[in-house]
C-alpha cells in the first residue's frame, strides 16, 4: 500500500490530514491540468480541487497565503520535483531554497522513502475532486501511517508528521458533498 506525503515548507496546519486523506483516495492519474489556471478536467469538466474544496469549507485559513510564501513553496516543490527525477540544476537553485532541499534529502537519506509518483495530478472518480500529492511511494520498513505531512525548514532540518486519524477521511467526504450540496442548491 503506498503512502502519501505533503511537503511543507512551514508548519503544517491541522487541515493537511484532510488534505492528506484526500490524495489517499485518487483513483486515477487521468486528469488534465492546467498549472497556470490550476484547474482540473476529465472529460472537458472541471473537477474542484482538493485545496478548492477546503477553502470553500473554511478549513484552511488563508491568511498566510502571502504571494512571497506561494513562491517560495512552488520552488522548493520544484527543486524537490527535479531532485527527485535527477535532473535538478543546482546552479539555478536561489539560496533561500537550498536549506529545504538540503532538509529533503536528508529526509531521503535517513527514511530510505522510495518515491513512485512526484507531483503527478488525479482524480476520484468516485467522488468527483481532484488533487496533486507531492509524494507517493512506500518506506522500506512497514509503518502503521500511510499519509504525513513533511515540514522542511530554513535551518536544513525536517519533521515527519503522520496522520493516522481514521476520521480525516469522513470529515472530507463530508466537506466534498457539503461543497457540491451548495454548488448544486445556490440561487
Amino acid at each position: 500500500m503506498s503512502t502519501v506525503i505533503d511537503i511543507k515548507t512551514g508548519k503544517a496546519a491541522p487541515w493537511a490530514a484532510l488534505q492528506l486523506a484526500a490524495y489517499s483516495l485518487l483513483n486515477s492519474f487521468e486528469v488534465g491540468f492546467d498549472k497556470e489556471q490550476h484547474i482540473y478536467k476529465s472529460n472537458g469538466i472541471v473537477i474542484p480541487s482538493v485545496t478548492q474544496i477546503l477553502l470553500a469549507e473554511h478549513f484552511i485559513d488563508d491568511t498566510w497565503f502571502t504571494e512571497w510564501a506561494m513562491n517560495k513553496g512552488s520552488h522548493v516543490h520544484k527543486a524537490i520535483h527535479y531532485d527527485i527525477l535527477d535532473c535538478l540544476d543546482e546552479e539555478t537553485l536561489d539560496d533561500e531554497i537550498r536549506p529545504y532541499l538540503a532538509a529533503f534529502r536528508k529526509f531521503m537519506k535517513e527514511s530510505g522513502f522510495k518515491v513512485e509518483r512526484s507531483e503527478v495530478p488525479g482524480i476520484n472518480t468516485t467522488y468527483g475532486y481532484a488533487g496533486t500529492p507531492d509524494l507517493v511511494g512506500c518506506f522500506p520498513a512497514p509503518t502503521s501511517a500511510r499519509r504525513f505531512a513533511l515540514e522542511l525548514n530554513k535551518e536544513g532540518k525536517y519533521k515527519l508528521i503522520p496522520y493516522t486519524d481514521p476520521q480525516d477521511f469522513a470529515v472530507f467526504l463530508a466537506a466534498i458533498a457539503t461543497y457540491k450540496w451548495k454548488a448544486n442548491h445556490r440561487r
